[in-house]
């Protein structure tokens, strides 16, 4: 049983240590201390209630609805999230290559 706490210490370390997953846990600080990415969180969220809440004023919820495809778009092509979802995919395909060598 010590040897599979060894290798899976050095395993965790060596996963800590590659560059993907430390330039991963920078680009998710960057999105956590972005002003902009918060607000714009907060405001997607505020919109999609009030697009539910006119749901029957159609003028209100067109109204709504623009903005926030708008700001969605915005959101979704902030180069911050772009580089996460990217960095994000390849830890994924990292540990799921794990997996399948473990299993």
């Amino acid at each position: 049983m010590h040897k599979v706490e060894t290798a899976l210490n050095a395993l965790t370390t060596e996963l800590a240590n590659d560059k993907r997953v430390v330039e991963f846990k920078k680009v998710k600080a960057l999105i956590e201390s972005d002003a902009y990415l918060k607000n714009s969180e907060a405001r997607l969220k505020e919109l999609q209630r009030l697009m539910t809440q006119n749901a029957f004023n159609e003028e209100k919820h067109n109204e709504y609805k623009r903005e926030y495809l708008r700001l969605k778009n915005n959101y979704e092509t902030h180069p911050y999230l772009i580089n996460y979802n990217s960095l994000l995919s390849e830890i994924e395909d990292l540990l799921y290559s794990l997996k399948t060598v473990i299993e």
